[in-house]
């Protein structure tokens, strides 16, 4: 949704704010049917103080719903071969670093010099799901850079369908100055500005309905070129659809029919 607020008007050439919601609801098809909630929003702004200085910025939340791999994907059991245990019989005993290499691992110290070799000849250990996440203990990681931020947030369980959704949140702001076009050799072009376009008496009744001002439209149509339609029964149905007299007035200045 945008929102026209103000134009020209002294410092507010053009203001406008945007926004958005959605609300979802997941439900998962497994057993215990898993489910969860989203919300995504924006919110943003356009401030025009002077035709050539433009300040815009925006913030907003966006959320990814997991695929079918990412749910329903099972945790792996990797299996490594270990045919001898370093910190296995009497080998720390005899070596003090070995013995504290041993217990960093997660061997008591009252089992130094009597750990048994691998019965199978198998270390086992639990690999991740390819949807588990590395996330710091907030749950959250950071990334920030210039003109912007974004933060990410992503949960995740695998193989059986309770996985959240992945959360993503950004913002951003931009200044920016607009050069005036200028002709060959360097001298400033005419403030008319060409459009590819041409205006017609639709283009006037959506700028009417959507909201901009009797002066927006009017320079408008002073800087675009033109196909108006300016019939008595075409100039009532633009009185019907709101069209204002100096709006009007406008269209037939621009077509050389001012009298």
């Amino acid at each position: 949704m945008i929102i026209p607020i103000a134009a020209d008007r002294p410092f507010f050439q053009d203001l406008t704010i945007e926004a958005g919601y959605r609300h979802s609801h997941y439900v998962i098809d497994a057993a215990g049917k898993p489910k969860f909630s989203a919300d995504t929003y924006k919110i943003g702004g356009t401030w025009q103080p002077i035709e050539a200085f433009k300040i815009r910025g925006n913030y907003q939340q966006a959320v990814r719903a997991p695929n079918i791999v990412e749910l329903f994907a099972p945790v792996v059991t990797g299996l490594t071969a270990l045919t001898t245990d370093p910190c296995a019989g009497a080998a720390p005993t005899l070596d003090a670093n070995l013995a504290a290499i041993c217990i960093a691992q997660g061997a008591s110290p009252g089992s130094i010099g009597s750990i048994p070799n691998p019965t199978a000849s198998q270390a086992n250990g639990i690999l991740p799901g390819p949807a588990d996440a590395k996330a710091p203990s907030d749950g959250g990681t950071n990334i920030f850079g210039s003109g912007g931020g974004v933060k990410g947030r992503s949960k995740s369980r695998g193989g059986d369908g309770s996985i959240d959704s992945d959360t993503m949140t950004t913002g951003s702001a931009t200044v920016k100055i607009i050069k005036p076009p200028t002709e060959p050799g360097g001298a400033p072009a005419s403030t008319k500005l060409e459009k590819t376009k041409s205006l017609t008496n639709d283009s006037i009744i959506e700028l009417v309905e959507a909201g901009f001002s009797e002066g927006t439209i009017i320079r408008r149509i002073e800087q675009s070129p033109v196909e108006f339609d300016l019939a008595a029964n075409k100039l009532e149905e633009l009185r019907r659809r709101r069209v204002s007299d100096k709006v009007l007035a406008a269209m037939k200045a621009a077509m050389g029919e001012d009298k």
